[in-house]
């Protein structure tokens, strides 16, 4: 369950993303464009925060469970730190923009004001090109990993391994009696 919901969580996000880029393109006029601008900074700034956490420990267990070798688990790493790395590098710009105009946090509306005046959209829409690329690499990492799973040698270790499981709760339950 963690690991398809990881992957539709990526997909649910960069259909957003691509949503988002396609208002920002065709915006045609300034408030469009903000409107449009804060919408992708705060999905941006969420998705930063949210990514490493769905695939974090509950989601490498899984992979584990699935005994995969190492190459899988780098091939995470190497689509996380992406990730990482987009978080430290634009993280005070998005949270500024997401606090301010995006989620409206901020209550001083002289300092919304402000924020959506400086806001320039096309340097939201290069991020969001920017994000996508760790994004491709997660959907991608998740798309062959799905496949990897429905494999018929997969699923059969997996139902092994439940019904031994089963069997072994099931024993423990008949010597607690």
């Amino acid at each position: 369950a963690v690991i398809y919901n990881a992957g539709l969580f990526v997909v649910l996000l960069e259909q957003d993303l691509s949503a988002y880029s396609t208002a920002l393109y065709y915006a045609n006029s300034k408030y469009h464009q903000q409107f449009a601008a804060r919408g992708m900074a705060v999905l941006l700034y969420e998705g930063a925060e949210d990514i490493p956490t769905v695939f974090g420990k509950n989601y490498r267990e899984a992979l584990r469970d699935l005994q995969l070798a190492d190459s899988w688990l780098q091939a995470l790493n190497a689509s996380i730190a992406g990730f990482n790395k987009f978080k430290q590098e634009h993280t005070t710009f998005l949270k500024d923009i997401r606090n301010y105009v995006g989620a409206h946090r901020e209550q001083n509306s002289l300092a919304q004001l402000k924020v959506l005046e400086n806001l320039d959209h096309m340097a939201v829409y290069r991020l969001g090109a920017t994000f996508s690329e760790p994004l491709r690499s997660l959907v991608n990492f998740q798309i062959a990993l799905l496949r990897y799973v429905k494999h018929p040698t997969v699923l059969l270790s997996e139902a092994v391994k439940a019904v031994a499981q089963d069997n072994s709760v099931e024993k423990r339950g008949q010597n607690l009696k």
